[in-house]
């Protein structure tokens, strides 16, 4: 089986990303690297959401969060939800609250 990637937040856990590579030694040679906050694994098997959640829990002993977060502009009105991290992510709309994990 190929390899892949998944990027998680180093600090909550939540996969950010999935990298399937058209070759392995992208995972590796710096072509595919975590940015700030995050950190990469490197596994084998499907790689869908769920079973990349299941490596993260393995490597981790953390089942990771759908971080969901609400966006509020500046008068404190939500203007949209994502799903993001906020210890990493910011949005242009405005300030990101979590409000379900």
């Amino acid at each position: 089986m190929a390899k892949f990637g998944i990027v998680y937040a180093s600090g909550s856990k939540m996969i950010r990303r999935i990298i399937v590579p058209e070759r392995e030694t992208a995972l590796t040679d710096g072509t595919h690297r975590a940015g700030p906050g995050e950190t990469m694994l490197i596994a084998n098997g499907r790689a869908d959401l769920e079973s990349c959640a299941e490596h993260v829990r393995v490597a981790t002993g953390v089942k990771p969060p759908r971080l969901r977060c609400a966006v509020l502009d500046q008068q404190n009105n939500v203007v949209d939800t994502i799903l993001a991290d906020p210890a990493l992510d910011t949005h242009p709309l405005g300030r990101l609250m979590l409000i379900d994990e």
